[in-house]
């Protein structure tokens, strides 16, 4: 958990910290997820520090802890290719971008799929362009593999036009034909 703006005169970590623990609680989370780690930040500055009596002094705190505590991708890399839209995104260029998951199997530039969109309906398309990411920017590539997030320039797969800055992520799972 990251709680942000810890130096602005109003903050007041301790109680955020305590409602967050109240909505897991209502939540009826059980003990595991309330074992989570937290970290103070100042975004604006690009700090983090595990202790909120410490300032901080960059985003290491941060990224020590993601890759402490979040997992690594399981499944298959050579298996069925299933991978998981997770937002999306719009590009003057290219349209509609939907920011992927993949969770299993690798995704290559020019191979055709099948979306499996919510109403059990199937749409074929090929992958005309492929990103990841290098921090925030995107970057072309050719093939990316379970683990990444892929922004993927998903307009060719769905004709519909700009999704409003408010639309709902949506689930869709693509496998190769």
């Amino acid at each position: 958990m990251v709680i942000n703006k810890i130096d602005r005169p109003d903050a007041r970590p301790q109680e955020v910290l305590n409602e967050i623990y109240d909505l897991f609680i209502d939540l009826d989370a059980d003990e595991t997820q309330l074992d989570f780690p937290v970290l103070y930040a100042v975004a604006k500055d690009g700090t983090a520090t595990v202790d909120m009596d410490a300032t901080g002094v960059d985003l290491q705190p941060l990224f020590e802890t993601i890759v402490s505590e979040i997992p690594p991708a399981t499944g298959d890399a050579e298996g069925t290719l299933q991978i998981l839209v997770t937002n999306l995104d719009y590009s003057d260029y290219f349209g509609r971008i939907a920011i992927c998951r993949v969770f299993q199997g690798t995704l290559h530039a020019g191979d055709d799929v099948t979306i499996s969109k919510r109403d059990g309906s199937l749409q074929k398309t090929r992958i005309t362009k492929l990103f990841t990411f290098s921090g925030l920017k995107r970057i072309e590539t050719t093939e990316t593999t379970m683990g990444d997030i892929v922004p993927w320039p998903a307009s060719r797969a769905s004709p519909s036009a700009r999704p409003s800055p408010v639309s709902k992520p949506r689930a869709a799972a693509a496998h190769c034909d």
